[in-house]
């Protein structure tokens, strides 16, 4: 279902621009935050989890092997979120927004799942060109 977005295609200044970028964003907040949400959010809370097992360590055992396993841990763990999010939120969840500001400017409906939906068949050159 295609719906009128209001928005005419033509020509427009720097101020028109903004305006029309602001209103989108307004109109659409919460589906916008959504699709970085169902990327971001999994991830912080693997990370916050895996950080509760490390630092839970340093309770038991010696002090200093604790306090050594628990900054190559903590690095390690660092390492790999930094690298899931720069695939999930900077590369696929990044596309999806993309494709939904997209949607919503020309008049589609845009959902959170659909935005992913849309670039489903995308993700593998989407995941390559970022690595």
């Amino acid at each position: 279902m295609v719906y009128d977005s209001g928005i005419e295609l033509k020509p427009r200044g720097v101020m028109e621009l903004f305006d029309q970028a602001i209103r989108l964003y307004r109109n659409n907040f919460l589906n916008f935050i959504g699709i970085i949400a169902v990327a971001q959010v999994p991830i912080q809370l693997v990370q916050m989890l895996l950080n509760l097992l490390i630092f839970d360590s340093l309770q038991s055992g010696s002090q200093v092997d604790a306090i050594n396993y628990a900054a190559l841990g903590g690095s390690a763990i660092t390492f790999i979120i930094s690298i899931l999010s720069y695939v999930f939120v900077a590369g696929l969840a990044t596309a999806a927004l993309t494709r939904a500001i997209t949607g919503r400017y020309l008049g589609e409906e845009v959902t959170i799942f659909g935005a992913y939906g849309q670039i489903k068949d995308r993700w593998g050159s989407l995941v390559g060109a970022l690595l």
